[in-house]
């Protein structure tokens, strides 16, 4: 929390252990206390998103009571993960409406998501999330 309230710096920390030890309860645990500092910022839609619970199965989403990757990020499950497919105009709007405001994302059983679902899949649809709030800012100025 430490270092939400602190920084706006990218920071990666990352949970492990054994089967059955609690990761996921902390997890949310720590997803709730996000989400309750992020909401209580003087002047900001509470109504935002800015922190997103994500897993790769299905079976693990929903065992944090979040979404799935694919889902997310609108990837469709039949799509080669080598290569990145931009989406339309329309959609990556409608994404950008969604998680324009997205702060911290937490990503439970990471160790299934290979590099080239993070990489090229994650990191390129953040990317465009972003530079389309960035393009869209310059216009207006």
């Amino acid at each position: 929390m430490h270092l939400i309230k602190t920084t706006d710096k990218p920071f990666y920390p990352f949970l492990s252990g054994g089967t059955g030890v609690g990761k996921s309860h902390v997890t949310k645990a720590l997803y709730q206390a996000v989400v309750k500092y992020l909401n209580t910022q003087a002047g900001d839609d509470f109504h935002k998103v800015r922190a997103i619970l994500l897993a790769l199965t299905g079976k693990a989403a929903y065992n944090i009571e979040g979404r799935t990757i694919h889902s997310t990020f609108i990837i469709p499950c039949h799509q080669t993960l080598k290569t990145y497919k931009s989406l339309d105009c329309s959609r990556l709007n409608t994404l950008q409406a969604q998680l324009g405001s997205l702060k911290v994302i937490f990503l439970d059983e990471i160790s299934m998501v290979g590099s080239s679902m993070y990489n090229l899949q994650i990191n390129k649809r953040l990317q465009h999330i972003k530079q389309l709030i960035l393009e869209v800012f310059q216009l207006f100025q």
